[in-house]
């Protein structure tokens, strides 16, 4: 459990509850395994098991809440996070949990009167009447996305993938991301705004593509994963999707490409990027979008789309990125760096 493994702790709690189904941190473990996974549906069960034994937890509850939220079904999630906040064991906890009961209200809302499509893959959510614009050729974008992502990372999701199409003031105010994002991915879920329909065919496909890898790698890594990878690999899906070749760059990141790497030689090292969707907007966002394509691009380039799935399948193990970075190459971080540095020259 301590290693982040938790598939392992899965494959071993779940024979131990048959013997004693009341075991109070054999449940706790299972269901945080569970929720880790994903798989909220699945971690409800040890987690309602275990509330039975310790009804004032306020970590159970918040847990509890956790994957009513993920489950999109906010009024329960409230509830429970409501009745956890009173037992909340500091003031820095109760704020956080104050604060995520106010974005579920605001999430509730922004899906109030929203139509939704589901099929054997995803459960997509329309705001508004945007289902009778998009709806067809949305379904068969993701469906398409799908066989591509799902083939080159080598796995495919037990569970649904929700989509949900916010308006755009209301994808900005529920995710509180910065201006610059697109959409995000966040766990098994995809949250896209609705900011100019779908003038632009191939940037939409890039968009899905882009957000539809995130939700991959979180499945299969137990969201235990590196910026540069998650943001290397879904750039090179979302191009593919878009583009038909994976090696073909946006026209603005091809002049970042251009001008940074080829010319300045601003080459960062994949320890040393970091950004998410509330990191303020900066030249170096897209540098570091580039070096992160670059180095994915790299791996793919020396030991295939097998090297990807050895690596992702490290990390979902709970190694640590210079551990599984050296089942997958052979070389450790260090050595991956510089033979990455002379590939990106030779380019």
């Amino acid at each position: 459990f301590s290693r982040e493994n938790f598939e392992a702790v899965v494959l071993h709690m779940e024979p131990a509850l048959a013997l004693q189904p009341d075991h109070l941190d054999a449940n706790r473990k299972l269901g945080y395994s569970l929720m880790k996974m994903l798989k909220y549906d699945d971690a409800l069960i040890p987690f309602e098991r275990a509330l039975k034994q310790a009804p004032k937890d306020f970590y159970l509850l918040y847990f509890i809440g956790r994957c009513y939220s993920e489950l999109k079904e906010y009024d329960k999630a409230i509830e429970v996070w409501e009745e956890a906040l009173p037992l909340s064991p500091s003031r820095v906890d109760a704020a956080k949990l104050q604060a995520l009961i106010q974005q579920a209200k605001e999430h509730q809302a922004s899906i109030a009167g929203s139509t939704k499509e589901e099929n054997a893959r995803f459960i997509i959510h329309f705001a508004g009447d945007s289902q009778k614009d998009i709806g067809d050729i949305t379904v068969e974008m993701l469906e398409e996305i799908y066989d591509q992502v799902t083939s080159n990372l080598g796995f495919k999701p037990e569970i649904k993938i929700n989509v949900i199409f916010f308006r755009t003031t209301d994808f900005y105010q529920v995710t509180q991301a910065q201006k610059w994002v697109g959409a995000i991915a966040a766990g098994e879920k995809i949250m896209v705004p609705l900011k100019a329909g779908y003038s632009d065919m191939s940037n939409i496909k890039e968009t899905l593509g882009h957000e539809f890898t995130h939700v991959i790698i979180n499945l299969k890594t137990t969201q235990n994963c590196p910026t540069w990878v998650h943001e290397g690999l879904a750039m090179m899906n979302g191009y593919q999707a878009a583009y038909g070749d994976f090696t073909i760059l946006r026209s603005d990141f091809q002049k970042v490409f251009d001008q940074k790497i080829k010319e300045e030689k601003q080459i960062t090292p994949v320890s040393r990027i970091n950004f998410n969707s509330k990191t303020e907007d900066s030249p170096d966002i897209k540098l570091g979008y580039i070096n992160s394509y670059l180095a994915m691009r790299f791996i793919v380039d020396k030991w295939g789309w097998s090297g990807v799935d050895e690596l992702l399948t490290a990390l979902g193990q709970g190694s640590h990125i210079e551990n599984a970075v050296e089942k997958a190459t052979s070389r450790n971080l260090k050595d991956f760096q510089k033979e990455l540095e002379d590939w990106i020259s030779a380019q």
